[in-house]
């Protein structure tokens, strides 16, 4: 059996791609893990035959690509976005995509929560009842007591240099290394429902008015609490430098950090601080001390995440309930008697365990075949038309912006093609065959166990695992 597991955003996906596959690993020797950067491997050079692809996403965009996977393969899927309840529309009726959730070599839909399921139209679930499942998120696995060990050092260094602090998460669209008015043109150009488009583009509008809210409320509250550390982390879609740039002139004791996964930050937190961030959840099973502020609830995220912790659409108002809290420690921690519906919780078994079980299940007895086809002229130096077109549109993107976005606007140009280098760099970072073999040994710490591994390097984008 050949697993492969696609990692387009590294700081979201990587580690608990990787629990997944070492639960796998666990169960039987004959189990190849294959791990590569987005969906390189799926180059047509490649050969594929009876593998398991594990997807993110069952984006629409990705229809035809899928449906030649399916032929001969099959496919199982996370989505790493985040639940259904807090999506656009827009994104729900792209990512629930029945031309391939119908497909007999689809095999199975990971749900972070029993509540998604209300987002699929009962004559899908009706004909999908083993294929739609809720398992709840690996990421969670990694706050259970044991499993934190992953972080030790990430945690370590965080304590050692900022010790007590409050902890803001950023979860917005704005300052995104993507232009938000490229990022609109390429929703209006791809997807079918206007009417959702309009929907999806005027909540972004409307959510532009929360950011700099956020934003707001973080500087005022470091400036009235010297003594007080503030971390305020960025998305990851987000552009340091940007978002340094819109807090201005910042205060010594608030620190604008991009380091690390959010969960280690959480970890070490006392206070969590948002406006509309998954990374609530994580908070909550802490038992952290809770506030959301949000002065516009007329946005695709409605009225979710307000109900936990402390919530106001007032600044006064939010700005003197955290206050009150720095000073007298007077807020209640939040209780999380609702995060059972939204989320799965499995008290024995980690949902990394649990999704690796479905598939061994499903796939045990499957004998795979992949041949990665080998570049003889890698080395040599040339020139193709692809990279001279890169070039172009690097320059137009850096030095005429108003004909670059023109150009998409109007001319018959694929969507895709919108994102430029940089956008593209800070999804995909490189993964390093020492950083696999380091996680892998924690992994066997954590567990208790000695299992030998093999790590290979095929290209710079390309690594497979297997037992010895």
């Amino acid at each position: 059996m050949i697993v492969i597991l696609p990692i387009e955003v590294k700081d979201r996906e990587l580690l608990t791609k990787l629990l997944i596959g070492y639960f796998l690993l666990k169960k039987s020797k004959r189990i190849k893990l294959v791990l590569t950067k987005s969906n390189t491997i799926l180059s047509k050079k490649n050969s594929l035959s009876k593998i398991i692809y594990f997807e993110k996403s069952l984006s629409t965009q990705k229809t035809i690509l899928h449906k030649k996977l399916l032929k001969n393969n099959y496919v199982v899927s996370l989505d790493e976005e985040g639940p259904f309840y807090h999506w656009p529309r827009l994104f729900i009726e792209n990512r629930i995509n029945l031309k391939i959730i119908n497909n007999s070599n689809f095999k199975y839909f990971f749900l972070w929560g029993n509540n998604e399921k209300k987002f699929f139209k009962n004559e899908l679930i009706n004909k999908n009842k083993k294929k739609i499942v809720t398992t709840g998120h690996p990421k969670f696995d990694f706050l259970r007591s044991n499993y934190q060990n992953i972080f030790k050092e990430q945690i370590s260094h965080i304590k050692k240099k900022y010790g007590d602090y409050i902890y803001i998460s950023s979860s917005f669209f704005y300052d995104s290394v993507m232009n938000e008015d490229l990022y609109k043109i390429y929703v209006e150009k791809t997807f079918k429902n206007k009417l959702s488009v309009t929907n999806f583009n005027q909540n972004l509008d409307n959510d532009y008015e929360n950011y700099i809210g956020l934003v707001n409320l973080t500087k005022k509250l470091a400036i009235n609490n010297p003594k007080k550390t503030f971390i305020f982390r960025p998305h990851p879609r987000q552009d340091l430098k940007k978002v340094l740039k819109r807090f201005g002139k910042i205060p010594k004791n608030l620190k604008i950090v991009f380091k690390f996964t959010s969960t280690p930050w959480i970890i070490c937190s006392k206070y969590f601080i948002h406006s509309h961030c998954t990374t609530v959840y994580e908070a909550l099973i802490l038992q952290k001390r809770i506030f959301c502020y949000r002065e516009n609830l007329n946005t695709f995220h409605k009225r979710s995440f307000i109900n936990f912790g402390k919530f106001s659409s007032d600044f006064n108002t939010i700005l003197k309930d955290i206050s009150y809290s720095l000073l007298n420690k007077g807020i209640d921690k939040p209780l999380n008697s609702s995060l059972a519906k939204l989320i799965h919780l499995d008290k024995k078994k980690p949902s990394s365990e649990i999704i690796s079980n479905y598939i061994f299940s499903e796939f045990k007895n499957l004998k795979s075949s992949l041949k990665i086809y080998k570049d003889l002229n890698k080395n040599k130096p040339y020139v193709n038309k692809y990279k001279i077109l890169s070039i172009i549109k690097n320059i137009l993107y850096h030095n005429f912006f108003s004909i670059y976005k023109l150009t998409f606007r109007f001319l018959p140009i694929n969507p895709n093609f919108i994102f430029t280098k940089d956008y593209k760099e800070k999804k995909i970072k490189n993964i390093r065959l020492n950083e696999l073999k380091k996680i892998f040994k924690k992994f066997n710490q954590i567990n208790r166990k000695k299992y030998p591994f093999l790590f290979k390097k095929i290209s710079d984008e390309i690594y497979e695992i297997k037992r010895k």
